[in-house]
């Protein structure tokens, strides 16, 4: 009952850590966006948490971006460090495959 009405009252997640920076200047905020499209209640209302991981993934066209894909992209631009990624990340096997492309 209560995922059913989770799943029809969430229109959108946004969550965030803050991770160090790699010239140790503060930190950075890493982000993951998560709008609830219809697949996405679905795997609410379904009790299908794995699969919402994959469905932010493949959302990006809708503007969602996964905690590993935020975490590329920093340590493609030279704010993270690529250890301090893999260690805070949800997912290590994502963010290996998102370098090994």
């Amino acid at each position: 009952q209560i995922r059913v009405q989770l799943a029809g009252a969430l229109n959108a997640v946004i969550s965030q850590k803050l991770v160090q920076r790699q010239d140790h200047i503060g930190r950075v905020p890493v982000n993951e966006i998560m709008l609830v499209t219809d697949a996405i209640a679905n795997n609410i209302r379904e009790g299908k948490t794995a699969a919402i991981n994959n469905a932010i993934t493949t959302g990006a066209k809708n503007g969602m971006v996964s905690f590993e894909l935020s975490l590329y992209n920093l340590v493609k631009k030279g704010i993270i460090s690529k250890d301090k990624a893999y260690e805070v990340a949800n997912d290590k096997d994502t963010l290996s495959s998102l370098f090994d492309k």
